[in-house]
C-alpha cells in the first residue's frame, strides 16, 4: 500500500491505508484543546479486534488513548502519571449485520486530514464488506476550543450498492491501561435520555471523572448494555442506497479537580452534553472556526520562499496552540503534550526553554500561567534540595500538577532496551533549575512585569541560586560542579559540564542583581524572610566568576566538560541516526564516545547570544554540530 503525508496550505493529510502506521498516525493527527487530548485511533475499532487492547504490548498498531490535563494518579514506576480515560470516540458499527472491521473485506480511498484553520479532523474511506456491500464512511470531529469539556463528532454513512439497517453503538470502555498499569475504578454507570455515561475514580489520587456520550437525534435507541469495563448504547438507523445519512455524536468530560473544585462531576457532564445536543454540530463548528481564527490572527507566520516551509511551521504552531490554554497556573505542559502516555504527562525543562518563548510572544497570558506553575511548586523544590542535603530549591526533573515532587524513576526499561537502565536525571541533571529561572526572567523582562519579578518570582530566583552555591565544591581557586548530567545525556557523571556551569553562574549573577535592583523595602523583606546575608550574596559573586567556562588554550573551543575532549572520536558517518542510541549502546558505552545527544555548548550560544564572541560561537559550531545527534 502506498501512502504519504503532506501539508498543503491549512491542511495536513495522509492518503492510503497503512495499518502498520497506526500509532504514528494516531500521534500526528491527535487532537487537543488544552483540556482534553484524543489520539486519532480508528473510531470503529482496531482492525481484527472486537475489543480494546489492555496493555501497551498487546497491540502495537494502536494506542486508543485520551487524556484530561488534571487527571493524574500515582504509579510506583512513573510517579504521578497522566491517566488514560475511557474511550470517548469508540463506536461499534454494523451495516446490515456486518460489523465494520478494516481487517476484513477491502478498503479503498482511505484519507485522513486535519484542517488547522478550525482544528477539524476528518477520516474517510470506502469499505467493501465480506458480503460485498460497499459503503462510504466519514468521520468529522473536533474538540471545542470555547467549551473545552466537549468532543463533537459527525458520522456519515453512504451505502453504494445496498440499503438496509445500520446499528451504531456508543462505547465507553476503560479496558486500556496507562503504561501497563490500571488507574481507574468504575463507580457508576449512567443512563442519559440520549446516551450513556460513566463515573470513575482514580485509585490513589481519588480524582473523580465523568464521561458522558449521546446522540443528537436518535431514531431507535436501545437500552444501555454493560461491558466488562464500561457501557455502550446502540441506535438503529435506516440507510438508503446512494443516500448519505448523518449521525451527530457528542461527548463531555468533567473531573473533580477542575477549577470548579467539586465532586459534582455527573451533573456538570450532563449539562455540557445537553448543551451540545441542543446547540448542534454545525453551530458548534462555526463557533470553533471563530475561536481558531482569533488564535491564528496572533500565531500565524508568513515567510517568503517555498510554500512547504511556512506550511510545515504552521503544523508545529498548530500543535502548540492545541497543547495549552492560558489561565491554568496549576498546570505545566507534558513532554508529549496530550498525544501519548510516554513520560507520563510530566513537565521537563523543555517547557521553559523550548516551548515558553512561543507562548511569550504569541500568548503572553499563557506564558505567565506557565511561569506561575513553576512558582507554585517552589516549596516542593525546596524539599527536594533539603532531602538531598543542599540549600535552596532543586526543581524536579519530571514535574506534575498533582503534588510538585520528583517523578523521575530511578530505573527504567522499555520494550527496546535489553535490560533496565539506571536513570540519574532526577538526581544530577541540575540545569532544570536554570531553565525555570530562564523562563521566569524572560517572561518578566519581555512583558515588563516588575511586580512579578520582584514579587512572587523573586524567591524562586534566590532559592535556585542558593542551590547552585551549595551544590558545588572548591578545588583550590576553582569552584566545581561535579558528578552532573548536562543537556548531552549520553555523558553522565561528568564534572563541570559547560552548559550547567554557565547557567549556574548566570543564575547566581541574576539573583545578586535582583537583590541590588529591588526596592529597598522589598530587598530587606526578601533577605529577612529567606535568611540571606550580605556575606552570602558576596560568596555568590566569587562562585559565578569561577564557573564561567573559558576556551581551551589550544583548540580555542569551549570544552563540553572536564573529560569530553579526551574521548575517542566517533566518525559521524558511522552513526545510525534512525533510532535512539540507547538501543545500540549501554549508558556506559555512550559515556566513552564522542556522540552528543542534545546540544550542550551550542545551547549556550543559542540562549545567551551575547555571552561570547561570534568567532567563538562559529568555532564551537564547527566542532560540535557534526557530533550532535
Amino acid at each position: 500500500m502506498i501512502y504519504y503525508m503532506r501539508t498543503q496550505g491549512w491542511l495536513f493529510r495522509e492518503d492510503g491505508y497503512a495499518p502498520e502506521r497506526g500509532r504514528a498516525r494516531e500521534t500526528l493527527f491527535a487532537q487537543a484543546n488544552g483540556y482534553l487530548g484524543i489520539r486519532a485511533y480508528p473510531e470503529e475499532g482496531l482492525p481484527g479486534r472486537d475489543d480494546l487492547p489492555a496493555s501497551l504490548d498487546e497491540d502495537d498498531r494502536s494506542l486508543p488513548h485520551q487524556y484530561a490535563v488534571r487527571v493524574f494518579d500515582r504509579s510506583p514506576v512513573t510517579g504521578n502519571t497522566m491517566v488514560n480515560l475511557p474511550s470517548i470516540r469508540s463506536l461499534v458499527l454494523e451495516l446490515a449485520g456486518e460489523r465494520i472491521d478494516l481487517a476484513s473485506g477491502s478498503v479503498a480511498h482511505y484519507h485522513m486530514e486535519v484542517d488547522m484553520r478550525r482544528a477539524l479532523y476528518t477520516r474517510t474511506f470506502l469499505w467493501t464488506s465480506p458480503g460485498g456491500r460497499t459503503t462510504r464512511v466519514t468521520y468529522r470531529s473536533f474538540l471545542s476550543r470555547m467549551r473545552p469539556h466537549l468532543s463533537c463528532t459527525r458520522l456519515e454513512l453512504e451505502p453504494d450498492n445496498w440499503e438496509g439497517t445500520a446499528r451504531v453503538a456508543l462505547v465507553l470502555d476503560h479496558t486500556p491501561d496507562t503504561l501497563d498499569r490500571r488507574h481507574l475504578e468504575q463507580e457508576e454507570s449512567i443512563e442519559h435520555p440520549r446516551g450513556v455515561g460513566l463515573r470513575l475514580r482514580t485509585l490513589e489520587s481519588g480524582i473523580r471523572v465523568c464521561l458522558m456520550r449521546g446522540f443528537q437525534n436518535p431514531q431507535a435507541l436501545e437500552a444501555p448494555r454493560s461491558r466488562r469495563h464500561g457501557i455502550e448504547r446502540t441506535e438503529q438507523i435506516s440507510l438508503g442506497r446512494g443516500n448519505r445519512s448523518v449521525i451527530d455524536l457528542f461527548a463531555a468530560v468533567t473531573c473533580s479537580n477542575d477549577p470548579q473544585n467539586n465532586d459534582d462531576v455527573v451533573p456538570r457532564a450532563a449539562t455540557w452534553l445537553n448543551t451540545a445536543i441542543t446547540e448542534g454540530f454545525e453551530p458548534l463548528l462555526a463557533e470553533q472556526e471563530q475561536a481558531w481564527a482569533a488564535l491564528w490572527r496572533d500565531a500565524d507566520i508568513f515567510i517568503d520562499g517555498p510554500p512547504h516551509i511556512p506550511q510545515r511551521i504552521r503544523f508545529h504552531v498548530f500543535q502548540l496552540l492545541q497543547a495549552y490554554r492560558s489561565g491554568h497556573a496549576d498546570l505545566g505542559i507534558g513532554s508529549k503534550f496530550l498525544s501519548g502516555q510516554h513520560y507520563a504527562g510530566h513537565t521537563f525543562w523543555d517547557m521553559d526553554i523550548f516551548l515558553l518563548p512561543f507562548y511569550l510572544y504569541v500568548q503572553p497570558d499563557a506564558a505567565e500561567s506557565l511561569v506561575r506553575f513553576r512558582i507554585g511548586q517552589l516549596d516542593q523544590a525546596r524539599k527536594k534540595a533539603a532531602d538531598m542535603g543542599y540549600r535552596g530549591a532543586f526543581y524536579p526533573w519530571e514535574a506534575d500538577p498533582l503534588a510538585g515532587g520528583e517523578n523521575c524513576p530511578r530505573w527504567w526499561k522499555d520494550r527496546k532496551t535489553p535490560e533496565a537502565v539506571r536513570i540519574w536525571c532526577g538526581e544530577i541533571e541540575l540545569h532544570v533549575n536554570a531553565a525555570v529561572v530562564y523562563g521566569i526572567h524572560h517572561v518578566c523582562r519581555v512583558t515588563g512585569n516588575d511586580a512579578l519579578w520582584y514579587g512572587e518570582a523573586a524567591p524562586v530566583v534566590l532559592e535556585c541560586a542558593r542551590f547552585w552555591a551549595s551544590r558545588g565544591v572548591w578545588s583550590g581557586e576553582r569552584f566545581d560542579l561535579r558528578d552532573v548530567i548536562g543537556p548531552d545525556e549520553y555523558h553522565e557523571h561528568v564534572d563541570n559540564d559547560a552548559y550547567t556551569n554557565f547557567t549556574a553562574a548566570w543564575t547566581l549573577e541574576l539573583a545578586a542583581d535582583l537583590l541590588r535592583t529591588a526596592p529597598l523595602p522589598r530587598r530587606k523583606e526578601l533577605m529577612t524572610s529567606l535568611g540571606i546575608t550580605e556575606q552570602e550574596v558576596g560568596a555568590w559573586d566569587r562562585r559565578m566568576a569561577s564557573l564561567r567556562p573559558t576556551p581551551h588554550p589550544d583548540l580555542k573551543i569551549l570544552p563540553q566538560d572536564d573529560t569530553y575532549l579526551s574521548l575517542p572520536v566517533t566518525p559521524p558517518a558511522s552513526i545510525d541516526r534512525s533510532e535512539r542510541q540507547y538501543i545500540f549502546f549501554t549508558p556506559t558505552q555512550l559515556s566513552g564516545m564522542s556522540m552528543i545527544k542534545q546540544a550542550s555548548v551550542l545551547a549556550i550560544h543559542h540562549l545567551f547570544p551575547d555571552a561570547y564572541t561570534d568567532d567563538q560561537a562559529e568555532r564551537d559550531w564547527t566542532f560540535y554540530a557534526p557530533r550532535t545527534m
